[in-house]
């Protein structure tokens, strides 16, 4: 009995374990994409600021990036961050 009782309480902390993996897996993919439509959102600004396309627009966000020494999705969060006090200044929705 005990014996199957071990083999159950191994089976069961094994699909903890890969419950939690999976878990922190969602969590990190959730991030991504969060940071993926802020740098997404940033080169959008860019193109439209400087007239590029986004190849471009990336390539001068990465510039930024290691120009300052920020990481990239820190530094669109900020680009459009300033971008949105300039549009409270200015009056703009």
């Amino acid at each position: 009995m005990a014996v199957g009782l071990a083999g159950r309480a191994a089976v069961a902390i094994s699909n903890k374990h890969s419950y939690d993996g999976l878990a922190r897996t969602v969590e990190q993919l959730q991030e991504a994409t969060a940071h993926r439509a802020v740098i997404e959102q940033a080169k959008g600004l860019l193109m439209g600021r400087h007239g590029i396309d986004a190849d471009q627009a990336f390539a001068l966000l990465s510039a930024m990036s290691q120009r300052e020494n920020k990481k990239l999705r820190l530094l669109a969060a900020e680009i459009m961050a300033s971008a949105r006090r300039t549009d409270d200044d200015a009056g703009r929705p």
